[in-house]
């Protein structure tokens, strides 16, 4: 699965219904990008918002909770394999964790990397800019 990072402005209203301008990052799981975040807009109320940046995202999965945190970390996690040279290579991957902490998340990371098939470590747990998770392809 491909993520995308979308960097946006929107107008959202307040307690008081008063548009405040907020700038938000979410990841989007489509290919559909344009239109899932016009779907999104409309069932969240943005009155007006602006793409600021669009990018394909270096996230290869995502953990989310049942309870919708909405707070995320960034995990990097270190694979070593030995290649039929003999050579050691060295790669890396990202995942996405919704935790309330950082300490939360690396629990949960370090639950998710014992069902690897491969030797790797977690290099780095650290709060992530993504204020949500866009999937909403099943309503286009």
């Amino acid at each position: 699965m491909i993520y995308y990072e979308i960097k946006f402005s929107a107008l959202i209203p307040d307690e008081k219904g008063d548009p405040q301008l907020t700038k938000l990052v979410s990841l989007v799981k489509s290919d559909h990008i344009l239109i899932a975040l016009e779907v999104h807009a409309k069932e969240n109320d943005l009155i007006e918002y602006r793409v600021t940046n669009i990018g394909e995202s270096n996230i290869s999965d995502v953990i989310q909770l049942e309870n919708e945190i909405n707070k995320f970390h960034k995990v990097k996690i270190a694979f070593s394999e030995v290649t039929e040279s003999g050579k050691v290579k060295k790669s890396k991957t990202y995942i996405l964790i919704e935790s309330n902490t950082t300490k939360q998340a690396d629990e949960i990371a370090r639950e998710y990397v014992k069902t690897m098939l491969v030797d790797c470590e977690i290099e780095t747990v650290s709060k992530s800019p993504i204020s949500e998770i866009i999937d909403n392809v099943n309503k286009l």
